[in-house]
């Protein structure tokens, strides 16, 4: 009976895990795009002839500053997340340290 708890526990730290790097990668997804809308007002600038003169100008741009509002949001969300999967990896190790050895 331990050991189907043990295994238990071992199958749902693993699920646990598998959840976590999916919702990881569609943080990092999420990022991604924000990144890639910094850069498309840059090169929007660019290709009207109107690229701003100082950097704070870029920083005005309100698709840039909530692009780096949503980046900020979304490293906050992959820090817990990540955090998350240490846990869950320490749950998984505890496991399996506590299942009993088999002799071959």
């Amino acid at each position: 009976m331990a050991s189907a708890a043990t295994f238990s526990e071992r199958v749902q730290a693993e699920l646990n895990i598998v959840r976590l790097r999916v919702r990881i990668d569609n943080v990092h997804s999420g990022m991604n795009e924000e990144y890639q809308n910094i850069g498309r007002t840059i090169v929007e600038f660019h290709n009207a002839a109107s690229m701003p003169k100082m950097a704070e100008q870029l920083l005005k741009d309100e698709r840039i500053a909530a692009s780096l509002v949503e980046l900020t949001a979304l490293e906050r969300v992959l820090d817990k997340l990540q955090d998350e999967v240490k846990n869950e990896h320490a749950v998984y190790r505890q496991a399996t340290k506590q299942a009993p050895e088999k002799a071959p």
